[in-house]
């Protein structure tokens, strides 16, 4: 039996980058209040996604010679339109569903978090730079500085941003946030060393889940 693990790995990362296609689309429509619009809005999301991930499965089909079975396919689609849970339209009702909104969960309360603190922005103000230009010196948006900033001001107790960079100045360092919001930056830190390190590829070619994805169940052989 020939073990295709690069398409397996393949499979994988598809389902991620889908979700990152399915998170897309949402946060753009996140703006409706109209329950008829919200609706409508979700409707054509899900077929967008369902469009994409499509598209991206056959690419991968086409580019390493193996074709899914059609309960796979119809099931990778689910994982992707039902990842969110209780705060999407469709509900996760297979395993592999239950698993990666799970799992989707856990990244969202752990690791999805630019990793960047007031610490990185106030060296920065403290070197001169303006803090409008310091969203693209950070490859982050203006949100993210504001947020960063407003930690720090309640782990001090201080009002503005002027008390701050005083404090940072004087003492070359300042609390980031709460025990919490540090574990995630940390966290999250961690996660893109290795991924800058290993790539993402290797790192999906190193998944424990491969030995239990048999190609008879997966692939039309």
């Amino acid at each position: 039996m020939i073990r295709r693990n690069l398409l397996k790995a393949t499979l994988l990362t598809t389902v991620i980058a889908t979700l990152l296609v399915s998170s897309a689309c949402g946060s753009k429509n996140k703006a409706s209040t109209n329950n008829d619009t919200a609706q409508s809005v979700q409707a054509t999301t899900a077929k967008t996604v369902t469009k994409e991930t499509e598209k991206i499965l056959k690419e991968i089909e086409e580019k390493v010679g193996a074709e899914l079975k059609e309960n796979i396919k119809k099931n990778i689609i689910h994982i992707v339109l039902s990842h969110h849970g209780k705060w999407g339209k469709i509900q996760p009702n297979s395993k592999e569903a239950h698993i990666v909104h799970r799992a989707d969960m856990y990244s969202a309360k752990y690791h999805r978090i630019n990793p960047i603190g007031a610490d990185k922005i106030l060296d920065l103000m403290a070197k001169g730079v303006q803090l409008d230009d310091i969203p693209d010196k950070l490859n982050c948006t203006q949100g993210v500085i504001k947020d960063r900033l407003k930690r720090a001001k309640q782990e001090l107790k201080v009002k503005t941003t002027k008390q701050l960079l005083n404090y940072y100045k004087k003492n070359k360092k300042i609390p980031i946030g709460d025990n919490f919001f540090i574990q995630r930056v940390r966290e999250t830190e961690k996660l893109k060393r290795v991924v800058d390190k290993k790539g993402f590829k290797n790192i999906m070619l190193e998944s424990p889940l491969l030995p239990y994805m048999i190609d008879e169940e997966i692939f039309k052989i």
